[in-house]
């Protein structure tokens, strides 16, 4: 029934501008970040990098056991509310 105001919801909460909240993992600890669906995830492991005072070049993100391309975002991945990125460090041999 139309009431006379807009429908401005998103009934998935999956828009580009909508918030999620990502939980960040590693063998050292945990952070739980909150960013845009349509943030490049690179982003978010330069902040990750800076809050464990590591080089973001350094670190590697998996999501869903895949890796994390700097590219890619939270809607790309369907990544949803409360999900959890393993952040590893590269070895260099």
């Amino acid at each position: 029934m139309f009431d006379g105001q807009p429908d401005n919801t998103d009934p998935q909460g999956q828009g580009d501008n909508s918030l999620i909240s990502i939980r960040v993992v590693a063998p050292t600890g945990e952070g739980v970040f909150i960013i845009k669906r349509d943030t490049k995830l690179k982003k978010l492991r330069e902040e990750y990098a800076a809050k464990v005072g590591k080089d973001g070049n350094t670190l590697r993100f998996l999501f869903d056991g895949r890796r994390v391309n700097d590219y890619d975002t939270p809607a790309s991945l369907e990544m949803e509310d409360g999900d959890v990125i393993e952040a590893m460090v590269e070895c260099e041999y």
